[in-house]
C-alpha cells in the first residue's frame, strides 16, 4: 500500500502533459487525482473539476467542490502554465505575454491562496509548486 492511498490531490493544468502524467501516477499510486483544468482528461481514474486558475472565483469553486466530495485537500500539484511567447523580445506581443503571467505566475499564486487556507483549517497539507525551464530557451532575446 502507499503512503498515497486516499489521499485527495489537486493537479492544475491535469488533463495534459506533465499534469495529465502527475494524476495517472497518483491515481495509479492509490491517491484521488483531481484536474483543475479548462478542458476534462480523456482518463476516466481520474477526477475533473473545471476551473480557470486567473479567476478568483473559479478557485474558491475548485475548493469548495472538492472539499464538499471529499471533506480535505491533501496534495496541491500547481502546475498550470503556457507557453504564448515563442518570438524574440522585439516582436513581443504586449497582451500574449501577460496572459503568460496571468496564468504562470499569478495562477499560481492565487491557486495557493485558496487551497493552503483549507490546508491551514486542516492543520495539513503539502503544495507542490511545478516550474520550466522555458525561461533558459534560446531566443527569447
Amino acid at each position: 500500500m502507499s503512503e498515497l492511498t486516499g489521499k485527495v490531490a489537486i493537479v492544475t493544468g491535469g488533463s495534459s502533459g506533465i499534469g495529465l502524467a502527475t494524476c495517472q501516477r497518483l491515481v495509479k499510486d492509490g491517491a484521488i487525482a483531481i484536474s483543475a483544468d479548462l478542458e476534462a482528461p480523456e482518463d476516466s481514474r481520474i477526477k475533473f473539476v473545471k476551473t480557470d486558475v486567473t479567476d478568483q472565483r473559479s478557485l474558491q469553486n475548485l475548493v469548495e467542490t472538492v472539499v464538499r466530495q471529499y471533506h480535505q485537500i491533501d496534495i496541491l500539484v500547481a502546475n498550470a502554465g503556457i507557453t504564448e511567447h515563442k518570438a524574440g523580445v522585439a516582436d513581443l506581443d504586449v497582451a500574449n505575454w501577460q496572459r503568460v503571467i496571468d496564468v504562470d505566475l499569478t495562477g499560481v499564486v492565487l491557486t495557493d491562496k485558496y487551497v493552503v487556507q483549507q490546508m491551514v483549517k486542516q492543520q495539513s497539507g503539502s503544495v507542490i509548486n511545478m516550474s520550466s525551464i522555458l525561461g533558459c530557451v534560446k531566443n527569447l532575446v
